[in-house]
């Protein structure tokens, strides 16, 4: 089924080291709803967080490298419940999604 907002597809996922730490971009075929997305800690796992993405079918397999200090690699996989979730290998023992921005077609993340 569409996402809220009817994005189905992920055009690119880029990482940047910025002076806050590590800037992630996710850019989307449209604008999506606020409900697009969840943010979940993992609270079991002190080096990972997940972003679950509703409604997505085409995005790009396997992982993402991005070998900065806050951040190893984003891996992507789709579950059932039509589900992709993110799941972000943190780089260093403290590291977190500080911030997730939602800007037109643009998912913004903040990890430090």
């Amino acid at each position: 089924s569409p996402s809220p907002g009817g994005v189905r597809t992920i055009l690119s996922i880029t990482s940047s080291a910025v002076s806050q730490g590590t800037r992630v971009s996710i850019r989307l075929d449209g604008p999506p709803a606020a409900s697009f997305f969840t943010h979940d800690p993992l609270g079991w796992a002190a080096d990972r967080e997940m972003l679950v993405l509703k409604g997505v079918a085409n995005y790009p397999q396997g992982e993402v490298r991005a070998g900065t200090p806050e951040l190893s690699r984003i891996r992507l996989g789709y579950h059932p419940g039509d589900e992709l979730r993110l799941v972000f290998e943190l780089g260093k023992e403290g590291a977190a999604i500080r911030d997730v921005q939602l800007s037109g077609a643009e998912l913004d993340l903040l990890i430090q």
